[in-house]
């Protein structure tokens, strides 16, 4: 499904709006958001070392997880893997930088994010499905 046919595009200044308390930024490559941020390839002294089909952190450990520079060249098994890893580790928010929507186990399509200055950088936004019963 291509952006133009969606209606639910929010289109804000700061990439900072779609973030949802702690946040984690995988695939960063050295990007500046993210309270974690994490790369395969990063030598900068601020990113950890993360394979993002295996990540080192606990079930729901961040609030928002977001995934940058999507490894678009990843077979299809692969990308479930790095899904499932997002999902895993979200308690709230699953941002993936990439205008085609995904399947993500608990989570459902929220919007399509823009930022304002560099229109080219769309993020879609998906939330946890709300569960009936007390939280966990």
């Amino acid at each position: 499904m291509r952006l133009k046919n969606r209606k639910k595009i929010k289109e804000e200044d700061d990439p900072f709006h779609f973030c949802i308390g702690t946040v984690l930024h995988v695939n960063c490559w050295g990007n500046e958001l993210g309270d974690v941020r994490t790369d395969q390839f990063s030598l900068m002294p601020s990113v950890k070392w993360a394979d993002c089909h295996r990540l080192p952190f606990l079930d729901r450990s961040f609030d928002t997880a977001i995934i940058g520079h999507v490894p678009i060249n990843d077979k299809l098994v692969e990308r479930q893997k790095w899904i499932n890893e997002l999902a895993r580790v979200a308690r709230k928010r699953v941002v993936i930088v990439h205008d085609t929507l995904y399947q993500i186990p608990g989570f459902h399509f929220s919007f399509f994010y823009c930022v304002k200055e560099t229109r080219h950088v769309i993020m879609t936004v998906y939330d946890r499905e709300e569960t009936g019963g007390a939280s966990s």
